[in-house]
């Protein structure tokens, strides 16, 4: 797994396969780039497939002065991928992963060919000041809550009842070890104020993914991506890729098929 340092931060991603479209994976808030070890597998073979861990997350540093801001999380991918030499990417992305796709397709269509978000908040959630502020509280009077009770009460309505139990205990012992402080910013971009504006700047191709709940009103979205399509899986929770990964890489198959060539 390559190692970059930029602005003092470690940043890792892993690299496998060769071909193009070149996918770039972004995984989600307290998650890593392991989260997308099924669609590696599927798609290495014909695409080269690049998987970093964001800062703050698995082997990338998380150092508590640091910017974990839409504009420094897309700033170290695109920067990433002038490193690894990836001129135009297909960016894939999984919950906040899916909003980094989509701010990166708006500032940087010389680089995002294509987009895809899978099960991502891309417009605020009804009532989201009535449930955030009461999180965020909570969140930081507990920082030194070694159970991460708090955390856990955030993670676990994202699983449907139909997910594997086994799989959901290792995804929240991952979740969980995430620091704290990262953790916190991450959830304050719930509040951002550019969202609809980064979605209209969209001319790609896009596609959107749901899981059991939407996160994202699609007719509003679609208002904004007016070139979107819309797809959602069965009987999974929120962490698509791991718990339904054969309809995940089928919908990106079939997707990937019908992007023009922009080489």
């Amino acid at each position: 797994m390559p190692t970059f340092i930029r602005d003092g931060i470690e940043l890792h991603c892993s690299d496998q396969g060769q071909g193009e479209p070149v996918l770039l994976f972004i995984h989600g808030n307290s998650c890593d780039g392991t989260f997308f070890a099924p669609q590696i597998d599927r798609f290495s073979s014909r695409h080269r497939c690049l998987a970093p861990d964001l800062r703050g997350h698995g082997r990338s540093g998380a150092p508590q002065d640091a910017s974990y801001s839409f504009h420094a999380l897309t700033d170290d991918l695109a920067w990433l991928c002038k490193k690894l030499h990836a001129p135009r990417v297909t960016a894939v992305g999984h919950s906040l992963g899916g909003a980094l796709a989509v701010r990166l397709a708006a500032s940087r269509p010389d680089l995002v060919t294509a987009a895809v978000a899978l099960d991502s908040t891309l417009l605020p959630p009804p009532g989201l000041d009535l449930w955030l502020d009461p999180l965020l509280r909570k969140l930081r009077a507990a920082e030194n809550d070694t159970d991460a009770a708090s955390l856990r009460d955030f993670f676990e309505p994202l699983f449907a009842p139909e997910d594997d139990q086994d799989r959901r205990q290792a995804i929240l012992e991952r979740v969980l070890r995430t620091p704290r402080h990262v953790v916190l910013a991450l959830l304050e971009l719930f509040r951002d104020q550019d969202c609809e504006s980064a979605a209209r700047a969209v001319r790609c191709p896009f596609l959107y993914v749901a899981a059991h709940r939407r996160r994202t009103d699609q007719a509003a979205l679609r208002r904004l991506i007016p070139q979107a399509h819309f797809a959602q899986t069965a009987l999974s929770g929120h962490f698509q890729t791991l718990e339904v990964p054969d309809q995940i890489n089928a919908m990106l198959e079939r997707f990937l098929a019908r992007l023009p060539d922009v080489r």
